[in-house]
């Protein structure tokens, strides 16, 4: 039984006895305590602002609602993408020309409950404008796939993947996604408990048809420098410091005017995407690094 006489924001309480056929009658007695219910009405779309640049979504702030899920739609399924006590949420994991799938959910200011639905077909969105263009860097969130990797899946095992599908993607101007990146070798080039292995950079490089020019030291870092202004791509093994805790990939995509380099960290958690650091900072736990052109 559904009941649709309520109103978001309050708490309902329910309980239930056993009737006659006929309804004449009770046969049973109830529970007095009953089950309580806070209710609050599923988030609903009221703007869309997407680009080649992220698509930002903005919904109504239902009464009793603070903070809210933002799931997105991939692989069929609803994978999370973040919490916000914000009624928008900016996407930047997307394409020109493709078409995604948002819902949103109210949850409780700790995360643990929900409070609301949510809309089961979701919020569709297309976005527009060209992509791919010479300049242009593409960007995947490895946090978004569950694609089975390594230890667990892509969102937790993948950095190193996903830095190559960023690199050889750009290079090749076209898509090739985290998931392409791991299907075409499953673990081959996976030790668990550890990560993956430096070998799979060169592997993955004539697999998808392109050049990892040389694997660079840690303490050569001025070679590094010299391939980012020559407008190649360099992909960093980190060890414990800004960008990890234990072990990690970053893309280094580019050198700006004050020598600062630009990082494409895969972990969206982390929020470097297109962030710039000095060199010092990055070779601070910079391990090993890969240069890459076409």
């Amino acid at each position: 039984m559904i009941d649709t006489d309520v109103s978001s924001g309050y708490s309902y309480r329910y309980t239930v006895r056993c009737i006659t056929s006929d309804g004449t009658a009770f046969t049973s007695d109830c529970d007095t305590t009953g089950v309580s219910i806070y209710y609050v009405s599923a988030p609903k779309l009221i703007n869309v602002d997407a680009d080649p640049e992220g698509v930002t979504i903005t919904w109504n702030s239902p009464n009793g609602a603070a903070r809210y899920r933002v799931y997105k739609k991939i692989d069929g399924s609803w994978s999370r993408l973040g919490d916000t006590s914000s009624n928008s949420y900016t996407d930047t994991d997307v394409w020109a020309g493709e078409t995604y799938t948002y819902t949103v959910r109210v949850i409780n200011n700790a995360g643990t409950d929900f409070y609301s639905g949510f809309d089961p077909d979701g919020f569709v969105i297309t976005v527009e404008g060209g992509s791919g263009d010479a300049g242009d860097f593409y960007y995947y969130d490895q946090t978004q796939y569950s694609y089975p990797y390594g230890d667990d899946t892509i969102a937790w095992s993948g950095c190193g993947p996903t830095c190559f599908a960023m690199v050889a993607s750009t290079l090749k101007n076209r898509r090739i996604t985290p998931i392409d990146a791991v299907s075409w070798c499953g673990n081959k080039y996976y030790m668990m408990g550890v990560g993956t292995y430096w070998s799979y950079f060169s592997a993955a490089s004539d697999h998808f048809g392109i050049t990892m020019e040389r694997q660079l030291g840690s303490n050569e870092t001025n070679a590094v420098i010299s391939a980012l202004k020559q407008g190649k791509y360099v992909i960093s093994a980190q060890g414990t410091g800004i960008f990890t805790r234990g072990g990690h990939f970053i893309v280094l995509a580019g050198i700006t005017s004050s020598g600062r380099i630009i990082v494409y960290d895969p972990n969206g958690w982390n929020g470097y995407i297109g962030t710039t650091f000095t060199m010092s900072e990055i070779s601070a736990s910079g391990t090993q690094y890969w240069v890459f052109d076409k």
